[in-house]
């Protein structure tokens, strides 16, 4: 039979293993971040890079062809529209970004329901009280 010491030293191991498990957990999680957003500038580079073009080339054209009738107030609507549409663009990025989960957000919530059924006094005084019925 182990006495206080060799419990103190198996629950110490137990904690130092959970957060080994979950530093792993949130490695992984990190890794898949970094992969992800790669990925995203990629494709979000070559997007970019083909919409230039192409929007040159649409632009060159309509000059062209409105140039006889409105000569250089042609390059007017379509400047205006294509700040409008980047305006917009940039408005939906900083929106998804605000709106986005916070890195590690699974990792965090794994580590709260640790500490709550490893203390679980702890969590039950954190529960907000059930509201008082009204008679």
């Amino acid at each position: 039979m182990g006495g206080p010491i060799d419990h103190l030293r198996r629950l110490a191991g137990s904690g130092a293993s959970l957060l080994l498990t979950r530093a792993k957990f949130a490695s992984l999680e990190l890794a898949e971040a970094r992969a992800e957003v790669g990925r995203w500038l990629g494709l979000a580079l070559v997007a970019c890079a083909l919409a230039v073009v192409g929007l040159a080339s649409l632009v060159a054209a309509a000059v062209l062809a409105l140039w006889p009738l409105a000569g250089w107030l042609t390059l007017l609507p379509l400047a205006a529209l294509l700040c409008g549409v980047a305006g917009w663009l940039v408005a939906r990025v900083r929106r998804e970004m605000r709106e986005a989960p916070p890195l590690l957000a699974q990792t965090l919530e794994e580590l709260a329901r640790d500490r709550d059924a490893l203390l679980p006094s702890e969590a039950q005084e954190r529960e907000p009280a059930p509201p008082a019925a009204a008679g």
